[in-house]
This record gives C-alpha cells, structure tokens and sequence, in this order.
C-alpha cells in the first residue's frame, strides 16, 4: 500500500517561521518606537511653534511679568525645585530599600538624580531605564531598580493628590471638607496597616508589572518615612511657585500653589507622550493660576519661569550628587 504524500514543509523563509518570526517582531518593535518618537517630536516641535507665537503675540506682558521676578525669588525658586526633586530621590531609596535593596544615601541620589534627566527624552520610559543601568554599575540588583521607579512614581501621584485634596477643601466645590478627610484617612491607614500596604503593593507587582514574586517589606517607620519624602517634595513645588510670584500682588496660598504644582507635574507624568510633561505642565499652571495672574500670558511667564528653575534644579541636584560621589571615592581610596 502507497504511502501519502509527505507531509509538507514550510519554506525556511516562511514569516510563520519559527527562525524569522523573533526578527519580524523587533522590526515591528522598532518601527513603533521610531513612530513614537517622530511623533513626540512632531508634538514638541507644534508647542514650541505655538509658544512662539502666543509670546510674540503678547510678548509686553510677558516681558513684564519676568521683571517682576527678582533674581533672589529666582534663585530661590531654584532652591526650592532642587530640594522637591532631591525629596523625591528619598522617597524613591525608600521603595528601593522595601525591595530588598539596600543603599547608602549618595549612591541612591546619584542613580535617581543623574537617571531622571532622562525624562527629557522622548518615549516617557527611559528615566527607569537610565536608573536600571547607574544602579547596576553601583551594584543594585536590576529587577529591585526597575520596580522602584513605577512604585516611587504611584506614590508620588498618590500624594500629590492627597495635597490637591488640600487645596479643593478651599474653593467652592461640593462637600469640599470630604477631600482633605479622604486624603487623611488614606494617610492614616497606610501608617497603621503595613501589612495591607505589602499587599497592594505585591497585587500591583503581580497584575501591571508582572511581577508577583517579588518581596516586598514596606515598615511603618519606612512607611511614614516615605509619604513624609513625598509630601514635602509637594510643598517644595508649590514654594516654588510662590517664590516667582513674589513680585506680584496675589493672594496665592501655600496650600494652593502646592495644588498646582502637584496637578502640573502629575499630569506632566501621566502625559507620557510629552516629554517631561513639556506643554501639559505649563497648561495646567496657566489654568491654576487663572484668578491669581493678571492674564494668561502672565501665568505663561510665571509656569516658563517654573520649567527653566525646575530643569536648572534638576542639573544642580544631579551635579552635586555626582560631585559627591566622586568626593567619596576619593576619599575611601585615599584611607585605603
């Protein structure tokens, strides 16, 4: 009896093929990355037309409301900048420290400070990675690393809308002595139940991340430790803010301008496409700073007054945190 045809085989450059598919899928891949940022480049580019357009439009008042800022109130709004994102760098040593990595201070900030410059680039995720690769040369693990970043992250939106429930407990909206009950009770829940903070933590490892095996150990005195970091790199921010607006008559709180600060720069994050929030953040100060700033265009000066301190403080904190770590090494290699 005659056997049946063979079975048939595919060609070996077949796009089912086992051999072929991996390098179709990162052509794939590397195709939508390039996309993304065409696209995000795209984007900046139309902002910095627009921009340039509304400041020649309007380019008096704006030039005005600069000359109301100090070079004092600039140097303190600097300051203040620098000292919200070196703020965050402890909160985020803390959630690295949760993950069983453990660090000395200088080499926490370097990896975060020196990592987040990355936010300015395209793509909204090369800050994490940036972080991944200065804690490997410093010898954090990668995974602990790569965790801390999304969870420091989580946290610093976290808090930052318990400070905008602050501020919405100060203007008219409904129930407004609900927010800031909500934002207490949230606060005082994760203080007193570690436990339950660790799990939510280890659920959100397990369904965005991937990542349910990881240990986490999140203490109370860790836990209070790291909304402290937070909270105070809010109020940081919105001294920021009242710094530049020292040399106009307004009736800007501090709970108020922390409010601002903390939706502009939330939403600047969330904004991935945009880099480093680029437009979203300067929107969203304009819009807070509707009642407080004589017109939109001097609540423009005031939020470009914001991204120029705010990048010179994320420089100099970076920069110093280097300086420092080189000063260490020298050191320990002079005792020994």
């Amino acid at each position: 009896m005659a056997s049946g045809p063979p079975p048939m085989t595919p060609p070996a450059d077949d796009e089912t093929s086992p051999a072929v598919e991996p390098g179709a899928a990162a052509r794939r891949e590397r195709l939508r990355r390039i996309g993304a940022v065409v696209l995000q480049s795209a984007i900046v580019l139309a902002l910095a037309l627009a921009l340039a357009l509304w400041l020649q439009r309007d380019w008096d008042t704006v030039a005005a409301t600069f000359a109301t800022i100090s070079p004092w109130s600039l140097v303190a709004a600097t300051l203040s900048a620098m000292a919200g994102v070196v703020a965050s760098a402890f909160v985020w040593r803390g959630v690295l420290g949760a993950l069983g990595q453990p660090s000395t201070v200088v080499s926490a900030l370097v990896v975060y400070l020196v990592g987040q410059l990355a936010k300015f680039i395209p793509g909204g995720f090369w800050a994490f990675l940036y972080q991944i690769v200065l804690g490997a040369r410093r010898g954090f693990g990668r995974v602990a690393t790569g965790l801390a970043g999304p969870i420091a992250a989580a946290v610093g939106l976290a808090t930052g809308g318990i400070t905008l429930s602050l501020a919405l407990s100060r203007i008219a909206v409904p129930l407004p002595w609900l927010y800031p009950l909500i934002g207490t009770a949230l606060l005082l829940v994760t203080l007193v139940s570690p436990a339950l903070v660790n799990g939510v933590v280890r659920w959100g490892l397990r369904v965005v991340l991937r990542r349910g095996d990881r240990e986490v150990s999140f203490t109370r005195p860790l836990i209070a430790q790291i909304i402290a970091c937070a909270l105070a790199s809010w109020f940081l921010y919105g001294a920021q803010l009242l710094f530049l607006l020292s040399g106009t008559s307004h009736t800007m709180t501090i709970l108020g301008a922390t409010a601002i600060a903390a939706g502009a720069q939330s939403l600047g994050f969330l904004a991935v496409i945009f880099p480093s929030g680029l437009g979203v953040r300067e929107a969203v100060i304009v819009a807070g700073l509707s009642g407080f700033a004589s017109s939109p265009s001097a609540a423009l000066a005031i939020a470009l007054a914001a991204r120029v301190t705010s990048t010179i403080g994320d420089l100099l904190a970076a920069g110093l945190s280097r300086l420092a770590e080189w000063l260490a090494t020298r050191r320990s290699h002079q005792l020994g």
